[in-house]
């Protein structure tokens, strides 16, 4: 164990008896004058201790609960959310926060209309002030509160982002396009002639006495930034505050940029970004929870923690578990990653136009892990069925009890389950529209869509079916925390009630939404980090290793899925009832 507290703190404020978010709370009010290092420390220790208790109290050892505490047990004997059930929970909850906005600006038309005029008035709104409409004032005001949330929650967690009064939008840079030129380069551009174009763009767009610099300074810092950008995609630039390589303090380098207008902001991205708005913060949303989620969970410095525990090997280790659910799986090389990238897309929208009809032997799986938890099997294929035709109201509905809407800002969503499409937005966009096409995408959604539904509407009717018991058991919900979430106001829609995420303790409810998610991946088999370390093992894009494994691994997901989801439980799970084992047996081969 590493010391947290001094012994005159330890003997005041009783902290051997506190929880860990007890601990976390005192640092953060003892330390409010202190330096940011010294609060990191405190925390990254008070993490490392909690860390290191969870896995040396599972049954199968130091390895396995160390990968237990990262991703889905394949044991169910760690009777704990994974962390990365927690990061999708507090990702759905956050991006709920948006949804007036998702709702205007989702991709429509098979992925194609991205509703950029409409975006465009939004950032006129938004950064101006002007041409105000009641709508976009309404989106504005949720995104901004939805930042400052973010901004403070990542800083409890031990980061430090100071508040700008005149930052309202991340800076997107499209590290592919910068390389290239620009969206309207011009032929035989030396590099030379490349980074004067991207700097005199940048010196005409941003506003120097916003960030308090004079033109020498940011000449010096533009070309540290561009450096950095455009080796590894990755904004790292010195400034007068200087991070120390944690991941709080990531946040202090993004936010550099301050534009001068609404214009001016879109005269830059309209040539150096390939994202909408929108695209730009749903990213920051995603991004910021995925952060929150690891420091909260593994400190302040998550890599050291990990680098301290993770001694396992074998073929899928914590340390390539950790790789995929922080993204250091993403491309190094970018234009061999684009390049592969661009192969993968054509290939996956060409073979995955007919998986709609394969996917019919969803609703198997999906009936099991119904059974398993406890939930009408029925009921779920029924939702499954009538919600094909989606309207606004249901998703509206799925964004109260903070469903994931990963459908509604990227179309190619579905095709996780069978291969990756990222990468160029052409062939992107080609992929996607196939998905949608062929149904893949509406139907993959609407099965994860009725899961969460009835899962949320069978813990308002019968909390205290046994399997539904045994599955709070197996996530760590606890019997108290059972008693609360059954006492809870719940949420009531077109004469049917559920259980409102809204009304319970933000944790236990980020929790449950956590719960629910990651049994999702079962009931619509998908591949989460523990599956996807096997398949990369956790090797970058745009490297010789990294893309050997994605072109060998391409459409595996779907098979290893199976097998590292129900194969794993049909013989580990069930808390070790042979009954239950026999059970699960025959619903799946049967």
């Amino acid at each position: 164990m590493v010391k947290c507290f001094t012994k005159k703190e330890a003997a005041l404020y009783k902290t051997e008896e506190m929880s860990t978010n007890d601990k976390i709370s005192l640092v953060n009010e003892l330390n409010k004058k202190a330096t940011d290092t010294k609060r990191q420390s405190k925390l990254q220790a008070v993490r490392y201790n909690h860390v290191l208790e969870k896995i040396k109290s599972h049954p199968k050892g130091f390895d396995q609960g160390l990968k237990a505490y990262l991703a889905t047990d394949r044991s169910e004997l760690s009777r704990a959310l994974s962390l990365e059930g927690k990061m999708r929970g507090i990702q759905a909850r956050y991006s709920s926060q948006v949804y007036t906005m998702m709702e205007e600006f989702m991709p429509t038309k098979l992925g194609f209309d991205l509703h950029r005029k409409a975006q465009s008035d939004f950032m006129d709104v938004l950064i101006n002030n002007e041409n105000i409409d009641p709508k976009y004032q309404k989106m504005a005001n949720e995104w901004l509160k939805t930042k400052e949330d973010l901004r403070i929650r990542f800083n409890k967690a031990g980061g430090n982002i100071k508040k700008l009064k005149d930052w309202h939008m991340p800076t997107d840079h499209d590290a592919y396009l910068i390389l290239k030129g620009g969206a309207n380069r011009t032929r035989g551009m030396t590099d030379a002639d490349k980074y004067q174009k991207w700097y005199n763009l940048m010196l005409e767009t941003v506003d120097l006495e916003k960030m308090g610099m004079k033109t020498d300074e940011f000449a010096k810092s533009a070309k540290s930034a561009y450096k950095n950008i455009t080796s590894d995609g990755v904004l790292e630039f010195e400034m007068k505050t200087h991070g120390t390589g944690k991941l709080a303090n990531k946040h202090q380098q993004s936010r550099f940029f301050k534009f001068k207008d609404a214009d001016a902001y879109k005269k830059y991205h309209a040539e150096y970004s390939s994202a909408t708005p929108y695209n730009i913060m749903m990213d920051y949303i995603n991004d910021m929870t995925s952060e929150i989620a690891l420091m909260e969970g593994l400190g302040p410095n998550p890599d050291l923690t990990i680098k301290s525990l993770a001694k396992d090997s074998g073929f899928i280790t914590s340390e390539n578990i950790y790789a995929n659910l922080s993204g250091k799986t993403s491309a190094k090389n970018l234009t061999v990653a684009q390049s592969a990238d661009t192969i993968r897309n054509i290939t996956t929208g060409i073979k995955l136009a007919g998986a709609t009809i394969t996917a019919v032997a969803d609703i198997p799986l999906h009936m099991i892990t119904n059974h398993y938890n406890g939930l009408p099997a029925m009921s779920s294929i029924i939702k499954t069925i009538g919600g094909l035709n989606q309207t606004a109201e249901d998703r509206a509905l799925a964004a109260k009890l903070w469903v994931p809407l990963d459908h509604m800002i990227d179309s190619a969503h579905s095709a996780a389950r069978y291969s990756e499409v990222t990468g160029h937005k052409g062939s992107k966009r080609f992929a996607s529209g196939i998905l949608k096409m062929s149904l893949l995408d509406a139907w993959t959604y609407v099965q994860k869509d009725s899961f969460h539904k009835v899962f949320l509407q069978t813990m308002a009717d019968n909390i205290n079916q046994p399997h539904m018991q045994r599955t709070f058991r197996r996530y760590g919900i606890t019997a108290e925390e059972v008693k609360i979430i059954n006492a809870s106001k719940k949420m009531e829609d077109r004469g049917v009630e559920f259980v409102d995420p809204n009304a319970l303790p933000e944790d236990l409810a980020e929790r449950i939404t956590g719960m629910i998610i990651s049994e999702t991946k079962y009931a619509v088999t998908e591949g989460e980090s523990y599956i996807r370390a096997g398949m990369n093992q956790g090797t970058r894009k745009g490297e010789a290793g990294g893309e050997t494994l994605r072109f060998a691994g391409q459409f595996k997901t779907f098979p290893a899925s199976v097998i590292g989801n129900h194969w794993m439980r049909m013989f580990n799970g069930s808390e070790g009832d042979i009954g239950s084992k026999a059970a699960y047996f025959a619903n799946f081969v049967v």
